[in-house]
């Protein structure tokens, strides 16, 4: 009797961990779900967290993990975190003419070999014109497309054509929460919060840190968009920060710094009062996943930014500052308004309680079990 093995090729996004992170939580439901399947990563710089979070002695034989250059998003100043139209018109522009030359070449070729049954991309577009080439399934995760990204940048109408007609090759689009209109997508379907979960409890995360239960504690994480945000002059005996990312701040009375080596950022946040964060969807997630209050920065000033901002605040569960207001440290006079936010946790909607995670799960083994 032959067993069918699946084999699903999953494209990640090279822009940043954000992306990263929220897929590493499906793939591990999917480990966890399905037993059978073959997964095959296809990302670049965030492959050494990717390899790093899902390395295993079981899941060996379950995973590959492939260098492979996909989306790269935008290019965003050091100092403000805004998007650098010209720069990312271009680089943008030079990916695309990548796609007509070498890309679909070895693309075509490498998925070939191997058999793939499904694709899925968050959130690049060209994997889907490799199914379609393939004559294979395609799904495609996120609450955003990068055609709405640059849509709004200064284009040409042949590049944003391009990328148009690629996601249109998806044979579905799972929207996560904060998710944009669907202007794309043939086919979608809504789906529930995803994050990665904590392992370590609240108080297990404060004894490791040394912090006492009734402190608050701040989580300040902007991830690499900002280089070193973080101020001396923040800091006091009453709060203790967490700091994630970019930081020269070193580990003191009212600082602790996540080792580099502990990937699971979550469990830092999970056990904070406070999550000081920019409007992403996976440091956001994190947030919500906790039933932590957010003070959220835009910094991009994406469509997608504002999407989670204005979300946000709808669900009661956090505000916005301003920029100039982050940096100058105004944001510290709603601490106590933020704290307050907590309780409105109790009252968010299915779709931000639901496990995502499990559902997209549901989704791709079915899917699976048709083609099989």
């Amino acid at each position: 009797m032959v067993i069918f093995m699946p084999k699903i090729a999953y494209f990640i996004d090279d822009h940043g961990h954000g992306h990263a992170s929220r897929n590493i939580a499906i793939i591990r439901s999917l480990l966890e779900f399905n037993l059978e399947t073959l997964i095959i990563i296809l990302t670049s710089k965030p492959l050494p967290f990717i390899k790093q979070s899902l390395h295993s002695s079981e899941n060996e034989d379950r995973i590959e993990f492939h260098e492979f250059s996909n989306c790269h998003g935008f290019i965003g100043d050091d100092l403000t975190g805004k998007i650098d139209h010209q720069a990312t018109t271009s680089l943008v522009h030079n990916w695309l003419q990548s796609w007509k030359e070498s890309y679909f070449f070895e693309a075509y070729k490498f998925l070939k070999s191997k058999n793939i049954d499904l694709i899925i991309s968050d959130i690049s577009p060209q994997p889907f014109l490799l199914a379609e080439k393939l004559d294979v399934p395609s799904i495609a995760i996120s609450n955003f497309t990068w055609l709405d990204i640059y849509q709004n940048l200064s284009y040409n109408e042949d590049d944003l054509n391009s990328i148009w007609k690629a996601y249109r090759e998806a044979s579905l689009g799972l929207l996560l929460p904060f998710n944009l209109d669907n202007t794309v997508f043939r086919s979608t379907l809504e789906v529930s919060l995803v994050s990665r979960n904590s392992i370590r409890t609240r108080d297990q995360m404060r004894k490791f840190l040394d912090i006492d239960l009734s402190t608050t504690i701040i989580y300040a994480g902007t991830g690499a968009s900002i280089n070193n945000p973080f101020k001396a002059e923040w800091l006091n005996t009453e709060n203790v920060f967490i700091i994630g990312g970019h930081s020269n701040l070193e580990n003191d009375m009212n600082v602790r710094t996540i080792p580099k080596n502990d990937l699971e950022t979550q469990e830092y946040i999970s056990c904070s009062d406070i999550a000081l964060i920019k409007f992403g969807y996976s440091s956001v997630s994190e947030a919500i996943r906790s039933h932590i209050p957010i003070i959220g920065v835009d910094f991009a000033q994406t469509t997608e930014s504002r999407m989670i901002s204005k979300k946000i605040k709808e669900l009661g569960i956090g505000i916005e500052v301003s920029v100039k207001d982050y940096f100058d440290g105004k944001w510290r006079e709603y601490i106590p308004q933020v704290l307050d936010l907590q309780t409105n946790y109790s009252s968010l909607p299915d779709r931000y309680t639901k496990n995502g995670e499990t559902q997209i799960s549901n989704i791709i083994s079915d899917l699976l079990d048709e083609i099989g």
